[in-house]
């Protein structure tokens, strides 16, 4: 392509749209992700800084995510003809812009990091070893940049850090309790990258994909130091230490949060986007159409078997006390344990729960979805299901696929995978749920 897209293209959009529910939904969120569009963000925070240039030997730009392209896209305006140089990694299989022939992109794997990874996050620290205090460094971070920016720590390998964080990930382990891990065995996490950085002035600018959108546990918080102790992290290793194989407390202790605060002197980070912003922009979308609204306040974490019942409890307990349709919105983070070999991830998975919990004479709709595009092993961003999509299968259907999990491969077979490849951002997750009560009442 020749330029990098806004906005969401929904390409399934004609085969999801079979209900004005749907339709509404699907436009809303593409309205959303217009409006949300990490390209337009950048500019006015890296005018502000690069007001005049003259203040800078060198200026450096590094970006790494799911949402890095598009958030180079926004400061390329200011930052291309002064650069001395300009480079990010995103997931292998994103489509790359032509014309862009100052940047160099390269890729890395997600979820698990590779060789790949490790070998362009060398690449994209080689001209930044010996940066003077007069040099300017602008950090692109973005989620989904644990995996994507990796050099291992002495003693690990990409291997051991891929292997553990996969173990961790299918045995339910929260973003929290996994970046612990990642940052004791990773040498540009945790604040590491700050102190390879350093004496050079840094402006970090974040997406935010984690629940309270706290800078030392985004993409691993490459420039912050961690803010948990090491007893938060000997408790992941005592928790999880039955199912993975995971370095001893000791050997991630030593790794752990030992930094000068001296290299943090001169690095300033800003979020610039956040799942609550989604959160209320859709939620103001679906006011505006005249529709009552009930906005969560509080990131949506857990278990998704537990997070399905209680969305559909809360939609059941509205209804009965205003007696009206209610819209309910929130964003956050589930947890899902693998337990097949299926297409699938959280949001595929939450999506299929919550209708496993409703009834048939019931109206209702619930998409789940990853901001970034791309819902766990599977090519969806989510799932929608509804009235229409219980009309069309079966318990026993829906059982099995959760059983195996491939949660996707029943929702695409009913038109209720929502396709959208990479998106260019990543806030985490979305939820969105309509209920009208039992139909006929």
């Amino acid at each position: 392509m020749s330029n990098i897209e806004k906005g969401l293209d929904i390409a399934n959009f004609a085969d999801l749209n079979s209900t004005n529910s749907r339709g509404r939904l699907l436009t809303i969120l593409e309205e959303a992700f217009n409006q949300l569009d990490p390209v337009q963000l950048l500019d006015a925070g890296v005018k502000e800084i690069l007001s005049d240039t003259r203040a800078f030997r060198n200026v450096y730009v590094i970006g790494f995510g799911k949402a890095a392209l598009k958030m180079y896209s926004g400061v390329r305006d200011k930052t291309s003809a002064v650069a001395r140089y300009s480079a990010v990694i995103i997931p292998a299989g994103e489509a790359v812009p032509d014309g862009y022939s100052e940047l160099e992109v390269l890729t890395g794997n997600h979820p698990i990091p590779s060789g790949e990874t490790q070998s362009a996050s060398r690449r994209i620290l080689e001209p930044l070893r010996n940066l003077k205090e007069d040099d300017l460094v602008i950090v692109l971070i973005s989620g989904g940049g644990s995996a994507l920016f990796e050099v291992p720590e002495t003693g690990f390998t990409i291997e051991m850090i891929g292997d553990t964080a996969k173990c961790l990930m299918n045995s339910g382990a929260d973003i929290n309790e996994l970046n612990a891990i990642r940052q004791a065995m990773s040498s540009v996490k945790g604040g590491k990258l700050a102190k390879i950085l350093y004496p050079a002035d840094v402006y970090g600018f974040i997406i935010s994909d984690v629940p309270g959108d706290d800078p030392s546990v985004i993409a691993s918080g490459p420039l912050t130091r961690p803010v948990i102790g090491t007893g938060f992290l000997e408790g992941v290793v005592d928790k999880y230490r039955g199912a993975c194989s995971l370095p001893t407390k000791e050997e991630l202790a030593t790794h752990f949060g030992n930094i000068d605060p001296a290299f943090f002197r001169d690095v300033t980070t800003r979020i610039i986007l956040k799942n609550s912003d989604f959160v209320n922009l859709i939620s103001t979308l679906i006011s505006n159409c005249g529709e009552k609204v009930i906005t969560l306040a509080d990131p949506v974490t857990g278990d998704v078997v537990d997070v399905a019942k209680w969305f559909v409890e809360k939609a059941r307990k509205q209804f009965s006390v205003s007696r009206e349709p209610v819209w309910i919105v929130g964003g956050g983070e589930t947890t899902a344990k693998v337990m097949g070999k299926g297409k699938g991830g959280r949001n595929c998975e939450l999506s299929l729960r919550v209708a496993l919990n409703m009834e048939r004479d019931e109206d209702f709709l619930f998409a789940s979805i990853g901001t970034d595009g791309i819902d766990g092993n599977s090519p969806s961003m989510g799932g929608i299901t509804d009235t229409y999509f219980l009309e069309g299968t079966s318990k026993g259907e829906m059982l099995n696929s959760l059983r195996i999990s491939d949660s996707y491969t029943l929702l695409n077979r009913y038109d209720s995978a929502i396709m959208t490849g990479y998106t260019g951002t990543n806030v985490s997750d979305i939820y969105i749920m309509h209920y009208g009560g039992k139909r006929g009442n």
